[in-house]
């Protein structure tokens, strides 16, 4: 009988935990992004990073982006050189026309 109720008692905590997934901010801050750019043709941005007292822009003028899962990856330069940016650092972003802009901390 104890090894029943015991059966039992496993049994009802095995199909009451769900199987929910966990995302971290910065994957809560990318599915954010994409929703608002969805169907827009958004395929650049100004990127500015807060420097003590301020925020300063990272490359002086909009530039190519994608998300890749929690980060955002800009080619930028003559040489096409690859930057990423942690969406959890993400501040905020604001969409302006056809071109983002993101504050990061």
């Amino acid at each position: 009988m104890k090894k029943l109720m015991i059966i039992f008692g496993l049994a009802c905590l095995t199909l009451s935990c769900s199987k929910e997934t966990v995302k971290t901010p910065g994957q809560v801050a990318a599915d954010q992004i994409n929703s608002a750019i969805s169907g827009k043709g958004v395929t650049s941005a100004f990127i500015y990073e807060w420097y003590g007292t301020s925020y300063s822009s990272q490359f002086g003028n909009a530039v190519p982006f994608q998300i890749s899962g929690q980060f955002i990856l800009v080619t930028a330069g003559t040489t096409s050189d690859h930057y990423y940016f942690n969406l959890e650092k993400l501040a905020r972003f604001e969409l302006l026309g056809n071109q983002l802009v993101f504050y990061f901390n």
